[in-house]
């Protein structure tokens, strides 16, 4: 059962602040995919907020804080059995998003120590603006599918039909 909820159709409601206007949403094929997505969305927070850093660490505790930040935040997750679409708060997308990271260390703690380049702790991520570097990867867990948009190109997650007049938190 919760296999197939992971890869259930997933819908990610966003309202960076308190103004409805800022509403927005984005579709993902999996729970896992949604929480990659979430991250992906601090990621790009981070690159406006830092422009001149060539490379960013956060926490995990800085990601969730961003979270708790935002106006609001919950995911719809396909229910196949009744053919409906479940609501999720703010603690459940964090409590999705640590099981993602620990699991992900989890393996990246399994690779021989050669393969183990990055030493930080298992919830650190180092972004970098420098698309396609070498360095551009993250720190713990390490991931072989990079896409450009992880590396921190300038694919931007949300897509809206209104024209956005807001920044996150």
């Amino acid at each position: 059962m919760e296999l197939k909820k992971l890869l259930s159709h997933t819908i990610l409601l966003v309202q960076p602040t308190k103004r409805p206007e800022g509403r927005t949403y984005a579709d993902y094929e999996s729970v896992n995919e949604c929480m990659e997505g979430v991250c992906k969305m601090y990621e790009e927070h981070l690159k406006r907020m830092n422009p001149n850093s060539p490379s960013i660490t956060y926490d995990i505790s800085q990601l969730f804080d961003f979270i708790d930040d935002l106006a609001d935040l919950s995911c719809l997750v396909y229910r196949a059995d009744t053919q409906t679409y479940q609501p999720y708060n703010k603690d459940w997308i964090k409590e999705k998003i640590y099981v993602l990271l620990r699991r992900q260390a989890q393996q990246h703690l399994k690779r021989p120590l050669s393969e183990n380049r990055w030493r930080r702790g298992p919830t650190d991520r180092t972004i970098n603006h420098k698309e396609g570097s070498e360095d551009a990867e993250m720190s713990l867990p390490r991931r072989e599918n990079l896409s450009p948009s992880r590396r921190l190109g300038p694919v931007s997650l949300l897509q809206t039909t209104a024209k956005p007049d807001h920044d996150f938190p």
